[in-house]
């Protein structure tokens, strides 16, 4: 099971420096058939700070392209520059070139009489060339794969969405020896904030969607470019497109972290607070909210291999199960209740392929031939609800029902598709479905959750929403009524997870009696004594009539 990711640090960052990153366009990688990176920072830089970063790339592109054996990456001169400048500028290439996933997070600095030099330092387990490169082989094959899946789709947002529900769902959060370094997240499957942020970084420059890492005094994350605007996307804990401010409510309920200066004076940093030395002017305004706005992007436009291209105009792209955008997760506009379960839902493959699709109209020729047109709904994902009274609308559901195909299909010998792309905002659901409690409403006779389609419409036609699962919040046993009993059930549970016992839940009754446990809050993957105690005071409420 993935942790509750919203208090991770980023760990063993070099003398607990953390900065941004600053791509460079011009500079792909030799041996990637796409690009690694953009140039925001990098056009910014002084003529200094380039130099030393051209330095860096051309030593470290040596190695990167060796067979021979490294313990560190050859030294290179330091420019005339002040030492938080050039403390900066050397982790910021290091975060911009993901890529090098053999370089570890630090560095060795040396100066004397001939002047100042700094070599980038190597990971023990890449120091030999033959491990490299077969790392570099196999990372490049896997990064390929990503590549292909976001190439289905032909906007920036699609295939920035993909990756980052992609990374998120596939990847489990957990420290290790290669944690900084996206030979954890692609490889070994498991990473903490920095393998995600730099991962993503990677796949996302790779299909023209321009990308940057941030990194705060304890954490990781992106800055990513949709329709001409940067916003905020933390892999790591699913907030996908995120404003200043919408970032500023999440971090209001997370933990701080206390940094102490050599003088003894404390300032106080919030999870996406940047922490850097030097660069103050040269971040991306991110003040804006997400208003939907997307580009279409091709291929020239991703300069990617030969081997990776859009697919077929005229194929329906499958979307991936996706989280929600940031519209629809702020404290202001998301019921507490509403979560979707894209990263805790495990589908049948056919069954998560299968378009929903809805005909609009059929009609049969003198030849026999028959022309439909219908909408097509390109996934057909799960959702889980908590009971209470909060409207559901369908921009809480997914943020994919934000659009569908417009499709015709005629089989009189031959087959042609039409399509244009309608935005979903308009549907709506039927009366008598449209809180958790009303569909609750409409479960089975003496099922204790719902478990079904939503009807709703668009545009006066039928279409309806699903697989829906309702339950009554906090009922751990799913009997129906929330009591003491879900409380101490819990309780073992956390207790089962704190000494490493605990048993992920497999079955579509376990994993909405996970979801009912933590009352729809935070995240439905883990467990603890304070759902357990909320559990009970919230069965209290209901023992006195007032929950």
């Amino acid at each position: 099971m993935k942790k509750y990711r919203l208090t991770a640090c980023l760990t063993a960052l070099a003398s607990g420096i953390c900065i941004m990153t600053a791509p460079l366009l011009t500079a792909f990688a030799d041996g990637y058939p796409f690009r690694t990176t953009c140039s925001y920072y990098y056009d910014q830089f002084d003529d200094n700070a380039r130099l030393l970063y051209d330095r860096l790339l051309a030593a470290s592109q040596t190695v990167d392209d060796s067979y021979e054996n490294f313990t560190e990456v050859p030294r290179v001169p330091c420019p005339d520059m002040p030492y938080a400048q050039l403390k900066d500028t050397v982790f910021m290439f290091m975060y911009d070139h993901p890529e090098f996933f053999w370089l570890a997070n630090n560095y060795s600095y040396n100066y004397g009489s001939y002047g100042t030099f700094i070599s980038l330092q190597i990971y023990p387990g890449y120091q030999s060339g033959e491990a490299r490169q077969q790392a570099k082989s196999e990372l490049i094959a896997i990064e390929q794969d990503f590549i292909d899946g976001a190439m289905q789709f032909d906007t920036d947002y699609e295939r920035a969405k993909y990756l980052t529900d992609r990374l998120y769902q596939d990847i489990t959060y957990q420290t290790g020896s290669l944690d900084q370094s996206i030979a954890s997240a692609l490889l070994q499957k498991q990473t903490v904030c920095a393998g995600f942020s730099k991962a993503y970084s990677l796949l996302a420059n790779a299909v023209g969607v321009d990308t940057i890492s941030f990194t705060g005094c304890e954490h990781g994350w992106n800055g990513t470019k949709i329709a001409g605007n940067w916003y905020h996307n933390d892999v790591t804990n699913a907030l996908f497109l995120y404003s200043d401010s919408e970032m500023d409510k999440v971090d209001s309920r997370v933990s701080r972290t206390i940094v102490t200066d050599s003088n003894g004076n404390e300032s106080t940093y919030e999870m996406h607070d940047l922490y850097y030395a030097y660069y103050t002017d040269i971040f991306p305004d991110m003040s804006l909210e997400y208003d939907g706005s997307r580009e279409i992007l091709s291929e020239s436009t991703a300069p990617v291999s030969s081997d990776v291209s859009p697919t077929d105009p005229e194929e329906t792209p499958t979307e991936p199960p996706t989280t929600q955008s940031p519209t629809e997760t702020t404290a202001e506009t998301q019921p507490s209740t509403v979560l979707p379960t894209s990263a805790n839902t495990e589908t049948d493959p056919e069954e998560e392929n299968s378009p929903t699709k809805v005909i609009i109209e059929s009609t049969t020729g003198t030849d026999g031939s028959i022309t439909e047109k219908y909408y097509e709904i390109t996934a057909s994902p799960s959702y889980y609800f908590a009971e209470n009274t909060v409207a559901l609308t369908p921009r809480y559901l997914i943020d994919q029902l934000w659009q569908c195909e417009m499709t015709t299909f005629s089989n009189g010998g031959y087959s042609s598709n039409s399509t244009r792309i309608v935005d979903l905002r308009a549907l709506q659901l039927d009366s008598g479905w449209q809180t958790p409690a009303e569909v609750y409403a409409h479960r089975e006779q003496g099922s204790n959750y719902f478990h079904g389609s939503l009807p709703a419409s668009f545009e006066g036609t039928a279409m309806p929403l699903g697989d829906v699962w309702v339950v009554h919040r906090g009922d751990y046993d799913l009997n129906g009524v929330t009591n003491a009993a879900d409380a101490s059930l819990v309780l073992m549970y956390a207790a089962e997870a704190g000494s490493g016992n605990a048993k992920a839940p497999e079955t579509d009754a376990e994993k909405l009696a996970f979801f009912a446990a933590k009352l729809a809050k935070d995240s439905p993957d883990s467990l603890t004594a304070a759902d357990a105690a909320e559990i009970l005071i919230y069965a209290a409420e209901l023992g006195a009539g007032i929950g």
